[in-house]
């Protein structure tokens, strides 16, 4: 009796050949491709297809997790120089998108119990960044607040040489007379 088995499913942006432009040069398009895998030695690559959706709507789910992740639609992990395109999949695939998410998980020690060390040393990091961000923050204030009183005080000071040569020639009238 044979099993059934189940297709792994990974989608990703592939691209076809569209037509060559003005230039003479090729011109290319992005589509949807899959690749289905039944190990250890089936695999197959091709361009997706509306019910490749429907049958693998898990792995798609991963794909769009994926690209919103590197997307500009929110402060992305990926603009982090320390995430690399693996991690950055890792951490969308537990809706992890941003370095604050993640520095609240090095907080919370127990939701990193089963996860992998990876991730475990990446919730260090951000926690520390964000201890850091924060850090600089209250320094910020501080040379903000520095900056007044170093602006109050050159005014004082343009005041008090104003009064100096005011009562200079206040003595200097007395002398002479």
């Amino acid at each position: 009796m044979a099993e059934a088995t189940q297709a792994l499913a990974k989608f990703w942006w592939g691209h076809e050949q569209e037509g060559t432009s003005k230039d003479g040069m090729p011109q290319f398009r992005e589509i949807l491709m899959v690749t289905l895998a039944v190990p250890p030695l089936t695999m197959i690559h091709r361009r997706a297809k509306d019910t490749d959706l429907e049958t693998h709507a898990g792995a798609y789910a991963l794909f769009e997790k994926q690209q919103y992740a590197r997307s500009g639609a929110i402060e992305p992990l990926a603009m982090w120089p320390v995430i690399g395109p693996g991690h950055l999949d890792m951490l969308a695939a537990r809706d992890i998108f941003t370095v604050e998410k993640l520095a609240e998980l090095a907080e919370r020690g127990s939701a990193l119990s089963s996860a992998p060390p990876e991730l475990k040393e990446l919730a260090d990091r951000a926690k520390m960044m964000v201890q850091m961000t924060k850090d600089i923050g209250q320094f910020e204030s501080i040379v903000r607040d520095k900056d007044g009183q170093l602006q109050a005080l050159k005014e004082q000071n343009e005041e008090l040489k104003s009064t100096v040569k005011a009562q200079d020639a206040i003595i200097n009238k007395q002398r002479v007379a």
